[in-house]
């Protein structure tokens, strides 16, 4: 994204010309769409070439309108509009090239949101430009107006008014504002050093990223951008190490567990577990927070009842939206632990496929973290 310019209502060119043929992509980057305090749309300059695709992703609320215009040098340039649990490979809202009743005129998207969460859309040349490896330079503008309702509505996936009780402030070391309202430009009522632990109070889309609410342990309340938070285990839970190992334990060797020995540091604790008959041993390390952090055998191959894994306690062989914002290179380890395969990448975009299950699942990496994390059609796998 090289350059944005932010205003605070979209006015959008129409009459662009283009030709509707099947368009694929191999490349692929995601881009976070933000507006400035305050405004209520941006604008962005962009390029692809070839088969790149660009894929711009926004938060918006049921009952809001979206506007969507894209002007590119290249009339072989067209977007899709994807719902929130959706993006390319998925059924499309709409498409800039068919013009319905959410598109008025070729690359104009127009229309009040179905949903609540975040939208994606992708950019990309149709399939006799890209495998010329043309050009094309191109503005995107896009507004979100209307005010948000009293509470949510359309929620999807029950992902604002949802999620988990904590949350974990989750930067790259610096504080975390907290503000008086869903917007960048509100006073700033505290600040929240990386690490600190906050009540859930329900989040909102605004100025096209998640906020929400949360209280501090000191009872000071306000809005924190979403982008910097992630689920976190209740602090004034009591730590008891034990019971939650021998359950990850479990799980993960899918045996009968009993507790060998437990070691206590300024972190948390390491579990040693017994499995099976024959006690084979498994570490288990939990956090001081009361987070299972990984389960692994530890014993020598002879001793083995179940084959050494290294399993986070979330997620499931039919669900992996539980790791969205966890970081990449662990998650790994867990997504392939429950029987997942990577079939194929497209860019920062990767699917995996359950040959047990049958179901497919496509992540989104964005900065070292899982993004997105949606379950999709098996076909897409």
């Amino acid at each position: 994204m090289r350059i944005t310019k932010l205003y605070t209502f979209a006015a959008l060119l129409f009459g662009l010309v283009a030709m509707p043929m099947g368009g694929v992509a191999q490349d692929q980057r995601t881009e976070a769409i933000r507006f400035a305090p305050g405004a209520t749309g941006a604008e962005i300059s962009d390029r692809i070439t070839g088969y790149e695709m660009v894929v711009y992703s926004l938060g918006a609320e049921a009952g809001q309108r979206m506007r969507i215009g894209l002007v590119p040098t290249n009339p072989q340039t067209y977007f899709n509009v994807y719902g929130p649990g959706s993006g390319p490979g998925d059924e499309a809202l709409a498409v800039s090239q068919s013009m319905d009743e959410r598109v008025p005129d070729l690359n104009v998207f127009d229309a009040v949101l179905p949903s609540s969460g975040t939208y994606s859309v992708s950019v990309y040349m149709m399939r006799a430009a890209a495998r010329r490896n043309e050009v094309s330079d191109y503005t995107l503008s896009v507004s979100i107006t209307g005010d948000l309702a009293e509470t949510v509505t359309g929620d999807y996936a029950d992902g604002l008014q949802g999620g988990p009780d904590f949350y974990e402030v989750t930067t790259e070391g610096g504080d975390l504002n907290l503000r008086a309202d869903v917007s960048t430009g509100a006073p700033v009522l505290a600040r929240l050093p990386n690490g600190t632990t906050v009540r859930n109070l329900g989040c909102r889309m605004a100025e096209a990223r998640r906020w929400c609410r949360v209280e501090t342990s000191s009872g000071v309340a306000g809005w924190a951008a979403g982008d910097f938070l992630t689920e976190a285990a209740d602090p004034n839970a009591a730590f008891a190490p034990v019971p939650a190992c021998l359950d990850a334990v479990a799980r993960a060797s899918n045996n009968s567990v009993s507790e060998l020995s437990t070691q206590f540091d300024d972190t948390g604790a390491k579990v040693m577990v017994g499995v099976g008959d024959s006690n084979a041993p498994w570490e288990c390390t939990i956090s001081n927070a009361g987070v299972v952090q990984q389960v692994m055998f530890v014993g020598d191959d002879s001793a083995r009842v179940s084959p050494p894994k290294a399993v986070p306690l979330i997620g499931s062989n039919t669900d992996l939206t539980p790791f969205e914002g966890a970081r990449a290179g662990q998650a790994e380890m867990g997504i392939t632990a429950l029987g997942y395969e990577l079939v194929r990448s497209e860019g920062l975009t990767s699917y995996w496929a359950n040959a047990d299950t049958g179901v497919c699942a496509r992540i989104t990496t964005s900065n070292g973290r899982y993004s997105e994390v949606a379950m999709v059609a098996e076909t897409n796998c």
